[in-house]
Formats: C-alpha cells, sequence, structure tokens
C-alpha cells in the first residue's frame, strides 16, 4: 500500500563503531606479529609508522571520540517522514469534495484540521487537502512519542493564501523549525482580502523518536471495601511502583476480576484511566454487576509499551441476597397470614385477595403501597393485583375494598335521546409512567361520561406515552372501559383491516364487538357496567366515540376500612335452661 513514503536518517552507530574498533584490533595484531619481521627488515619508513601509532596516545583517543560522537549524532537526527496526500487519499477512499478531520500519518504522528465550513476538504482537482482563511482553517502536526523537529509543507496558493507558524510566514516547500509535541499552522494571505487558501499536496516531518519501552510495569496489591450483594470497592493504595524503562508510558491501568485465580485482561477488565504519569499514586473503581455470594479474585494492573502487569491479587465474598417481608394490613378484610416472607431471596411471595364478612356491596379492587384509603372516594389508587409479587425492600401493602352506585337522573329518568361524544383520542390521554411495581399506563376520559384505560397486563410490551392521541393496543394489554352514564355503543376506527381484525377479536367482558371495513362497534351487555378488553394482537386506532343515554350510569367509590353488617348470632339456650328449671325447681348450678 502506497500510503507514504518514509526515509530513515538513523545511521547505525553500533556496527560502525565495531568496524573501526576491529580494524584497531587487527592493525596492533600486526604490528605483533610481525616485530621480527620488522627488525629484520630494518624498514626505517615502516618501523617509524609504528612506532608513531604506537606512541600516538592522542590517535587513539580521537578515534574514540568519533565513535562516542557518531552514537551521539544518532539520537539527534532523528527521523523524516513524507506524507503524500494523493497516495493517503486512495488508500483511504477519501471523495471529491468531502472535509475530513484528521489523518494518521503514521504509529506516531498524525494532521489534525480546524476550522469550520469547507476547511479540511479534499479534492481529486489537485489532489490537495484545503484549508481556508475565511473559516479559520489550521493544521496541527502531532507527535505521541517523542519531539518535532521541523516541517515542510508543499501547498498551492489560492486567493494569495500562505501558512503561518506563530505569525511568520511558511512558503511551499520551506522547512519550518519546530519543537515540543505539536505544532500549529493557521491560513493567512500574502496580499490582497482575508479570503486565503492553501491546496496541500504533501507534508515532510522530521521528528526525534522517543526511546523505546523495554521493560514492563511494576504494580501494587490490590485492596477492598464496601462489599455488597452486588457491588465492591478494590482499590490499588499504593499505585504503579514503576513505569518501566526510559520511553515507556503507561497507556491503560485499572483492574482484572473473574471468580478464578489470577484473572488477566482477558477476563472482566475495569480500565481507570489511560495515562498515568506519578508513581505511587492511589486509584479505585467500584465494581457492579457481581453476582450475590459469589467469591471474586482481583489484580490491578498496567499496560505499556513493552506490556501489562498485574499487582498482587487479593479476593473477596459478595454477600447474600436479602429474603424480603411484606407486611399486610387488609383493612375490613382478613387475611390467613399478615407477613409473607420471601422463600429464598428473589423468589417474590403470593399476595392474597382479603375475605371480606358482611360486606356484599364492597369487593377487593387491589393492594396499595403508601397508605390505607381512609376516606371513601370516586379517586382511583394506584393498586397492585392479587397474585405473583416481588419485592424490592421489606414493604408494608395497605388494602382497598370498591363498590359501584349505579345513578338514575331525576325528572323522568332523564333524556331517552342518544347522544353521541367527539372524538375521545383526540384530545389525548393522560400518561402514567411506572411507579414501583405498578406498570405504566394510559387514561382518556370524558367527564361525567366514560373512562378508558390501557394497562400492560401480561405483555411484555409497556404502554408508551407515544400513543396517547393515537392509541396502539398491543397483544395482552388490557382495556378497561368504564361509563359514567348508560352506553349503548362505542365506535372504534382502526388504522387498517388487520387492526380492525385484532380489535373483534380481542376477548370481551359485559360486551360484543361487530365489524364494518375499518370502524369497529362495541356492545355493551348492560350501559353502567365496565368492560374489560384482553388483546390478542395489536390494534392500531384513530377514533373512539360514545353513544349513551344522558341521566343514569354509575359512581366507583374506594375504601380501605368499609363498614360491613355483622351477622349477630343469639343463642335460646340459656333461656330454655331457665324455663325448665323454674318448673322443676332446679339449680343453676
Amino acid at each position: 500500500m502506497r500510503l507514504k513514503s518514509v526515509k530513515s536518517k538513523y545511521v547505525n552507530t553500533s556496527k560502525i563503531a565495531l568496524y573501526c574498533l576491529h580494524l584497531v584490533v587487527r592493525w596492533f595484531e600486526l604490528i605483533k606479529n610481525n616485530k621480527d619481521m620488522m627488525t629484520n627488515l630494518q624498514s626505517s619508513a615502516f618501523v617509524a609508522r609504528t612506532t608513531q601509532l604506537l606512541s600516538s596516545v592522542a590517535n587513539l583517543r580521537l578515534l574514540l571520540v568519533m565513535l562516542l560522537t557518531l552514537t551521539v549524532s544518532a539520537n539527534v537526527w532523528g527521523a523524516e517522514v513524507t506524507f503524500n496526500i494523493s497516495n493517503y487519499a486512495s488508500a483511504n477512499n477519501w471523495t471529491n469534495g468531502t472535509a475530513y478531520s484528521s489523518a494518521n500519518i503514521n504509529t506516531h504522528l498524525t494532521a489534525t484540521k480546524g476550522g469550520t465550513g469547507d476547511n479540511g476538504k479534499y479534492y481529486t482537482s489537485n489532489s490537495s487537502w484545503r484549508f481556508y482563511e475565511a473559516n479559520d482553517g489550521s493544521i496541527t502536526i502531532s507527535t505521541n512519542s517523542g519531539t518535532l523537529q521541523s516541517i515542510t509543507f508543499t501547498y498551492s496558493k489560492g486567493n494569495n493564501g500562505v501558512l503561518k507558524y506563530n505569525n511568520n510566514g511558511i512558503n511551499s516547500g520551506t522547512a519550518c523549525s519546530v519543537s515540543g509535541t505539536s505544532a500549529t499552522f493557521t491560513v493567512s494571505h500574502s496580499s490582497g482580502t482575508k479570503n486565503g487558501n492553501v491546496q496541500i499536496t504533501s507534508i515532510t516531518i522530521t521528528y526525534t523518536p522517543a526511546a523505546s519501552c523495554t521493560t514492563p510495569p511494576t504494580v501494587s496489591s490490590a485492596s477492598n471495601s464496601n462489599i455488597t450483594s452486588t457491588t465492591a470497592t478494590v482499590s490499588c493504595p499504593n499505585g504503579i511502583t514503576s513505569l518501566g524503562s526510559a520511553g515507556c508510558s503507561i497507556t491503560s491501568y485499572g483492574f482484572v476480576y473473574g471468580t478464578s485465580s489470577n484473572p488477566t485482561i482477558s477476563n472482566t477488565k475495569e480500565q481507570v484511566g489511560t495515562t498515568y504519569t506519578t508513581t505511587g499514586t492511589a486509584f479505585s473503581k467500584e465494581l457492579t454487576g457481581l453476582t450475590a455470594n459469589t467469591t471474586y479474585y482481583v489484580r490491578p494492573y498496567a499496560t505499556n509499551g513493552n506490556g501489562t502487569a498485574y499487582g498482587t491479587q487479593t479476593s473477596f465474598k459478595t454477600l447474600e441476597l436479602p429474603k424480603y417481608t411484606v407486611t399486610l394490613v387488609p383493612g375490613s378484610g382478613s387475611v390467613t397470614d399478615t407477613e409473607l416472607t420471601e422463600t429464598s431471596a428473589g423468589a417474590g411471595v403470593e399476595l392474597p385477595t382479603p375475605t371480606l364478612t358482611g360486606c356484599d356491596e364492597w369487593t377487593f379492587a387491589g393492594w396499595k403501597t403508601t397508605s390505607a384509603v381512609t376516606t371513601e372516594t370516586t379517586t382511583e389508587p394506584t393498586l397492585i393485583p392479587a397474585g405473583a409479587y416481588s419485592p424490592t425492600s421489606d414493604i408494608t401493602l395497605y388494602a382497598v375494598y370498591k363498590r359501584t352506585e349505579t345513578t338514575s337522573g331525576g325528572g323522568g329518568g332523564g333524556s331517552s335521546t342518544p347522544i353521541t361524544t367527539d372524538d375521545i383520542f383526540e384530545n389525548g390521554g393522560t400518561y402514567t409512567a411506572a411507579s414501583g411495581n405498578v406498570k405504566a399506563y394510559i387514561t382518556w376520559t370524558e367527564a361525567n361520561v366514560i373512562s378508558i384505560k390501557q394497562e400492560q397486563g401480561s405483555s411484555n410490551t409497556a404502554v408508551n406515552s407515544s400513543y396517547v392521541k393515537d392509541p396502539r393496543w398491543y397483544a395482552s394489554h388490557k382495556i378497561t372501559i368504564t361509563p359514567s352514564v348508560n352506553v349503548s355503543a362505542i365506535t372504534i376506527t382502526t388504522q387498517g383491516s388487520s387492526y380492525t381484525t385484532a380489535l373483534t377479536g380481542a376477548t370481551y367482558t359485559n360486551a360484543t364487538a361487530t365489524a364494518n371495513s375499518n370502524t369497529v362497534t362495541i356492545t355493551p351487555d348492560n350501559g353502567n357496567e365496565d368492560i374489560e378488553i384482553s388483546m390478542g394482537a395489536q390494534a392500531r386506532l384513530y377514533t373512539l366515540t360514545v353513544t349513551y343515554t344522558s341521566g343514569s350510569g354509575s359512581t366507583t367509590y374506594y375504601h380501605s376500612t368499609p363498614e360491613c353488617s355483622t351477622e349477630k348470632t343469639v343463642s335460646v339456650l340459656p333461656k330454655i335452661m331457665k324455663f325448665w328449671q323454674s318448673i322443676f325447681g332446679l339449680s343453676s348450678g
């Protein structure tokens, strides 16, 4: 992949040094091995040059200085990278006229755009990455390892545009000396209006890479606290004790944990941070979603460029889940047991239906979580039905009972002329969010006529606040229609034939349903009784109107302690005994 052209300026000075030293050794060996020969040959020139070399300590020192200079220079020369826009755009599928916020030049270098509007757009006409003065255009070159030395931009000008660094103009092809880990170049103009732009085709960067990381970090031991059934706080009080060798930096640190000893980052990892500079700095993390009554093993970890290291392991055991108790206050009714405790944590309890004696007109309505209904009211409280119930804490529930009173209009029983309401859905319903164990529901009300309540029932599909004007009654939702007058018909239009079928195919209590096209007519068995609809499939509805006769209806009352008549048992035996005692003179003793 022709992404970038990279030219290294590094010189392998180690090899050069070894080679030079090898030459020096071989030179001295040659002299030693040929000493006798030199003597015999009586070569004055050779002996003189050899004697000069052996006696010239300065020459040897000079050689060593040169080798040292080469070694040091390798660290300051740095690396040079040429970033070609055309090659990068092709490799990364850049498209004409599209703005790109950044480009990864290599693993150490990044170019990032600044400004708004058209800044950072790529154009195929000259394979350029463009930046504009009018939109505060800029380009930042940054490195995540080492330091920058110089940057050279190759670019074309638009409207006399020019790049500036520290308010100094930088011409195309001219190297600009920089330092640090980032340098930002802004777009300006050399003449004319403030509308310059630059069209960059390549960037050459010289930088000094940081020293390589050769050793992993070291991490101290873990500790734990605040243990519950599902959470725990783990800490590393002494933190990371070593970042590693020179050139190492921490890229991730935190904790690893699991139900087996010596967990690693391949198990569950909770990262605390990505940078860590001061050794010995403590860090901690709260672990959540744990399983109750379970032993966990925890190790702090730290990762640098060389690898990942772990601290000393610790372990803890989560607490058992509590078993909650439900206290029942049955009011005027009675229950077998007023305290229900879960057989095991999370098992739930079975709420009973209280038994009423002598309260023929009152029936059980449900359990209330906050307080008893001490005064008879027509306002329906939020209730929990009898049956399975899962408490989330110890709780007291109060029984609530209801009675329905049928009313008739005066003056001859009211009007006999049917009256039809406007569309009840038109004004929208009232959405009541879920609270505790009570699921969300929607109510639609036509004052003094009818009330309609949509509940989730056994369905997994919750009642949605989005559908207060265009209702969606989902499968297993329960619809309760409570009339305040004598209802003769309820007419509903649906949003399609399939929804009509779903509505007519629902299960009705105290009513029947028939369809004509997309219109469904619900006919009550008794115009004053509640109608319940159990949906078998989804129905989407447009309108709902009610036809009724004024002057009659019903009102429902709620109370926790309604007055119930109790039958008195009268024993006649004492009177009979006294009669016979008087006849026969028997003693009462």
